[in-house]
């Protein structure tokens, strides 16, 4: 617990979720326990019973009844290969590439506020570091016979473009965005491109914004984690000893994405398939609702709503979350399922939403 949340536990009685676990911490610990006792922890038995105490006695009552993983073999390594197969979630991405080759709707943007004295080379080579660590920011995409490939490029490096703000006179507010825009709104080239923008923003005095812009065949929001993370480290080493981490790792996504191909893999897919084909044997009904715009993928000014929430809704939300045992998201999930169903008319919406699928324990630290 005090791992995944970063504080301190006092408390075997505590809430996971009121000690501040979110869904994907929530995922992240369920993780460690399956991978650390070799059991099968359903979340769903993990949100039922989520404080220490409740774990403890779910996990000996696993080990007792020897309730071990469907699939309990880990990821087998292969030998290094010039080119890989995709994963599923890579191959839904080079296909929506494939529709609209100059989309940028798939671009991953973080924006870092920095302050205090920033050695930019330092910086720099902070992400180089973490770009030699992980083969699949080098890695570039394409086609043979119908079926898409990976392929690593040893040789990629990627250059820390800087801009200096005290070079630019008037409306800098409009400046930063539109430098922003630069980074994030250009399509990426994933034959030919390297897959990671880096743009370091410089203020003024000693303040900075840090642009990161990943596509997202390369990156999910679990690997913005790892990568913040890895950045944050290699910059306090450099600092200190004038090199970064040497520290490998074990597996590379290239890798993992050749193996979910095989027979282990394949067998654990097909019980999830048959389970959701039967879920879903009567197709689930399409929402009708009143559109500005018929194509929403023809939208190219997609924007993001943001509201605050009053200090007294804050805390009725939370109560509710804590009688009924569930997440923000899961609630506001919920409020969102119900705005549809007011909208459309209807009682029965299905949702689609991204998890982070880090079945195991491998998967963790990769991006």
């Amino acid at each position: 617990y005090e791992g995944i949340l970063r504080n301190k536990v006092d408390n075997v009685k505590s809430n996971f979720f009121e000690l501040g676990g979110s869904s994907l911490m929530a995922m992240e610990l369920i993780f460690s326990v399956n991978s650390l006792f070799n059991i099968e922890l359903s979340t769903r038995s993990f949100f039922e019973n989520s404080k220490i105490s409740e774990v403890s006695k779910l996990v000996d009552k696993l080990i007792i009844d020897n309730i071990k993983p469907s699939s309990s073999q880990g990821i087998i390594k292969i030998k290094p290969r010039e080119r890989y197969k995709l994963s599923d979630a890579q191959s839904r991405m080079w296909f929506l590439y494939e529709l609209n080759r100059k989309s940028s709707l798939y671009n991953v943007l973080q924006v870092t506020k920095i302050s205090g004295n920033l050695d930019v080379v330092a910086l720099e080579n902070s992400i180089a570091e973490v770009i030699k660590r992980h083969s699949i920011l080098r890695a570039n995409f394409g086609g043979a016979n119908g079926e898409p490939f990976q392929k690593i490029n040893d040789n990629a490096k990627i250059k820390l473009e800087k801009i200096y703000l005290s070079k630019v006179k008037s409306k800098k507010d409009f400046f930063i965005r539109k430098e922003i825009n630069k980074v994030f709104q250009k399509p990426f080239s994933l034959e030919k491109d390297i897959l990671f923008r880096a743009k370091l923003i410089i203020l003024s005095g000693n303040k900075y914004l840090l642009c990161l812009c990943l596509h997202h065949i390369v990156c999910d929001g679990w690997s913005m984690f790892v990568m913040n993370e890895e950045i944050g480290k290699n910059y306090r080493e450099i600092k200190k000893y004038g090199y970064g981490s040497e520290e490998g790792i074990d597996l590379q996504y290239s890798e993992y994405a050749e193996w979910t191909h095989g027979n282990q893999y394949s067998k654990k897919i097909n019980e999830q398939e048959k389970f959701w084909l039967n879920e879903f044997k009567e197709k689930p009904q399409a929402i009708s609702l009143p559109l500005e715009r018929k194509n929403i993928l023809e939208v190219s000014n997609l924007n993001v709503v943001r509201a605050k929430i009053n200090n007294a809704t804050f805390k009725n939300i939370r109560k509710a979350c804590r009688v009924n045992d569930v997440t923000y998201f899961m609630f506001l999930l919920s409020c969102f399922y119900l705005f549809l169903g007011r909208m459309a008319n209807i009682d029965d919406i299905t949702i689609g939403t991204p998890i982070a699928n880090k079945p195991y324990d491998d998967l963790k630290k990769l991006i």
